[in-house]
C-alpha cells in the first residue's frame, strides 16, 4: 500500500506540527506561572520545608527540561519536513528538466 503526498501537503503538515509545539510551549508556560502564583510548595522558613523545597525545585528543572526537549524536538521535525518538502520539489523539477532535454516537443 502506498499514499501519495504533495509538498505542499508536506509544508501543511510541518505548519500544523510547528502550531502543535508553539501551543504546547505557551500551555506549558501558562501553566508554571499559575504554579509560580502559588508560591512555594513547601515552607521555606524550616528544615524541612527548606529540604522539601529544594528536592521539588529540582524536580520542576527536569520537568521544564524535558518539556522543552519535546517542543524543540517537534521544531526540529518541522524543519525536517520543510527540508523534505524543497528536495521533493527540487527533484521533481529536475527529474521533469531531464525527460524534456531526453524528449523535447513530446
Amino acid at each position: 500500500m502506498s499514499k501519495r503526498v504533495s509538498p505542499e501537503e508536506i509544508r501543511a503538515s510541518a505548519t500544523e506540527l510547528e502550531k502543535v509545539a508553539d501551543r504546547l510551549d505557551d500551555e506549558f508556560d501558562a501553566f508554571l506561572n499559575r504554579v509560580y502564583d502559588i508560591g512555594p510548595a513547601a515552607g521555606e522558613a524550616e528544615m524541612v520545608g527548606q529540604v522539601v523545597g529544594s528536592g521539588l525545585d529540582e524536580a520542576e528543572v527536569v520537568v521544564i527540561e524535558a518539556v522543552e526537549s519535546v517542543v524543540d524536538g517537534l521544531h526540529w521535525f518541522v524543519e525536517a519536513l520543510r527540508i523534505m518538502a524543497d528536495t521533493y520539489e527540487a527533484a521533481e523539477d529536475q527529474n521533469v528538466q531531464h525527460v524534456e532535454e531526453a524528449w523535447p516537443g513530446d
